[in-house]
């Protein structure tokens, strides 16, 4: 018989902890430590467990994004219908307190089969968006990449900065997604490095890009520059290549011997900019939709 219960001790949540672990490169939750900072993602976890192993972990994160681990494919393929029904109770839930109509999104490998299978089997609908990963050696020279003048970078200066950064994010990408408590819930993450989170200043000292940068696996020695975002208003003066640059730097000092960037299908901009860096497509991740009402 499955036991299913939510987070409700610190057992429960190093136990969480330890799955992904043991999964390693087949996990398929994104962010972990970000999302359970926020309260209404932590409320969302939910835990199957059969003869007290646990075996599953599902969780909605900010974004109404459906992300889960299964111990085994065929785990995934027994419990598949109660992880979406899960995910959708709680979008649902979400809809009707804010008198949204969110739908609940997934995205997995096009070529993890038993994902795939899940998608299908359970009324998620195929979009043509598509998560990009890039990677680049280290081996590979860096070209610094000038500011441009009056321009200067620095590392944010702490949690009080946060409303500021938010602000940033939202021009930088034209929607109201992000918030104070989501950009908090970055900050205080135990992955976080602030010395690696970055913007660009305006002559005039205002905010102008960010960067943050990270360490994703120190065993690995693999870093990470994203997200990446510039404010309309100073576009088109090379800031984006400047920060990643001076974040790339960062971590070849850190001794990663990798660094990743990912970006979307429909972020051309971005895509050139990973080019230009000498990064290469390593990956796509394929995305799915599903309407839940509220």
């Amino acid at each position: 018989m499955w036991q299913t219960s939510g987070l409700s001790s610190a057992q429960d949540l190093e136990d969480v902890r330890r799955m992904i672990a043991v999964l390693g490169k087949r996990s398929g939750m994104v962010d972990f430590e970000e999302n359970i900072q926020l309260p209404e993602v932590r409320s969302s976890l939910r835990l199957w467990r059969k003869a007290g192993e646990l075996r599953a972990i599902a969780l909605v994160d900010a974004w109404s994004n459906l992300w889960f681990d299964c111990i085994s494919d065929a785990v995934m393929d027994e419990l598949g219908g109660e992880l979406a029904a899960w995910g959708s109770a709680c979008l649902r839930r979400r809809n009707a307190k804010s008198s949204s109509q969110d739908t609940l999104d997934f995205s997995c490998s096009a070529g993890d089969s038993a994902r795939m299978r899940f998608a299908s089997q359970n009324g998620f609908r195929l979009l043509e968006v598509r998560s990009l990963q890039y990677a680049r050696s280290t081996a590979i020279p860096l070209e610094t990449r000038p500011f441009p003048p009056g321009y200067s970078w620095r590392a944010v200066r702490g949690e009080e900065e946060a409303p500021a950064l938010v602000n940033l994010h939202r021009a930088a990408f034209g929607t109201e997604a992000m918030t104070v408590e989501e950009r908090l819930a970055i900050m205080r993450a135990p992955q976080y490095q602030p010395d690696m989170d970055l913007v660009a200043e305006a002559p005039d000292g205002s905010l102008a890009a960010f960067c943050i940068c990270g360490l994703a696996s120190a065993e690995e020695r693999v870093g990470t520059t994203d997200p990446i975002g510039v404010h309309p208003a100073h576009r088109g003066l090379g800031l984006a290549a400047a920060l990643v640059t001076a974040g790339m730097e960062a971590l070849i000092r850190a001794g990663v011997e990798r660094i990743e960037l990912a970006t979307s299908s429909d972020n051309p901009a971005m895509q050139r900019l990973a080019r230009q860096l000498s990064f290469e497509l390593i990956s796509e991740k394929v995305w799915f939709s599903k309407k839940v009402g509220g």
